[in-house]
């Protein structure tokens, strides 16, 4: 694939399922994927809001295990999936970024595509906030577009591959 291909239509794409360690309690917590994984964050990575929901390629990640790497997170992961078409069809907007293109960034009907600092929002929207993927409903109702599976679980990520110092041309 080219370096600026365009996802299609019928291609899969991935949405981890993050939970703190507390969150795998079969009683109290949360293991399995539920609309509260379709929400952006308010608070990112300590700078700010989310600038929308990230999912990534299945073409780019055949097995989940790469999947798993690539996020890096010590957290409990799982997946879920659906066709980029299931999203596309609810008018839901994407951007393409990552060095292999293999991440999209999700973005509500309305949005206005910005991207950090100026944050996206829709549209019609005041501020950031009126984006609907900050709404505690789902209201685009990702969590049935999506089907999990994966269930959320403690992971054993590959070491990361030591990155190359030398200073000598390739």
């Amino acid at each position: 694939m080219s370096k600026h291909d365009e996802p299609k239509p019928e291609e899969i794409v991935l949405r981890g399922l993050l939970r703190l360690p507390e969150e795998l309690d079969p009683e109290t917590g949360r293991p399995h994927q539920d609309r509260d994984d379709f929400i952006r964050r308010r608070v990112y990575q300590k700078n700010g809001p989310e600038n929308g929901l990230s999912v990534f390629r299945r073409c780019k990640y055949p097995t989940n295990e790469a999947f798993y790497n690539r996020i890096g997170s010590r957290k409990p992961m799982g997946t879920s999936e659906c066709t980029l078409s299931d999203l596309t069809g609810k008018d839901i907007k994407h951007i393409v970024s990552g060095d292999d293109n293999d991440h999209l960034s999700l973005r509500c009907p309305d949005c206005n595509m910005a991207s950090k600092p100026d944050i996206c929002k829709p549209v019609s929207g005041a501020s950031f906030d009126d984006c609907p993927f900050f709404e505690k409903t789902d209201p685009l109702d990702l969590n049935t577009s999506f089907k999990e599976t994966e269930a959320p679980k403690k992971r054993v990520l590959a070491p990361k591959a030591a990155k190359a110092t030398s200073k000598e041309p390739q």
